[in-house]
Order: structure tokens, then C-alpha cells, then sequence
């Protein structure tokens, strides 16, 4: 399966959840739904120290794209409240410069 099964797996998520994400940020906290998103991240990324077989991987990647489903609009989102109208565009270039690493 290798790459090819991992980006099926990657983009079916971002797919299926996408819709749901735009939902779930709109009406709970922002702030709610950035810290959830980056402590299961957090999680994920942690259960990779005792992997149980190529399978985990594949699950490990399938959560990491659901969670950065949620977070990344949800970083997007904060960024006016969180700029002034100077500052909006470097703002915005340096999160997406930093969401190209998550």
C-alpha cells in the first residue's frame, strides 16, 4: 500500500471531516477547539514511540489529518481577532509558512 495508501488515507479524512470541521468551529470556542486538535495531536505523535506495526502509522496519519482538520481553519479564524488590520497580512503569511510544517 505504502505512500500511495497513506495519502488515500490522509485526504478521505480531510474529506469526510472538512464540512464538520467548519461547523465545529463556528459554534464552540476557538480557543476550545485549537487546545482539543493540539493535545490529540500531541497524543498521536507520542503513541509513535511504541509503534504495534505499519497499521498504527496509517492510523496515526488518519488521526493527525482529522485533528489538523479542526485546527489549522480554526488558527485561520483567530487571526483577525488576534492582529490589527496592519499587521493582518504577516500574520496570516507567517501561520501559513507554519502550517506547511504541521
Amino acid at each position: 500500500m505504502g505512500v500511495a495508501g497513506l495519502l488515500v488515507v490522509e485526504i478521505s479524512s480531510v474529506l469526510v471531516l472538512g464540512p464538520l470541521a467548519g461547523v465545529v468551529i463556528d459554534r464552540f470556542s476557538r480557543k476550545g477547539v485549537l487546545v482539543a486538535a493540539d493535545i490529540g495531536r500531541a497524543l498521536l505523535a507520542l503513541s509513535l514511540l511504541w509503534p504495534r506495526g505499519a497499521w498504527n502509522g496509517y492510523i496515526v496519519a488518519d488521526n493527525l489529518a482529522a485533528f489538523g482538520t479542526f485546527f489549522n481553519p480554526a488558527v485561520q479564524a483567530v487571526i483577525p481577532a488576534l492582529s490589527t488590520e496592519d499587521l493582518r497580512l504577516a500574520a496570516t503569511i507567517a501561520v501559513a509558512g507554519n502550517a506547511s510544517y504541521t
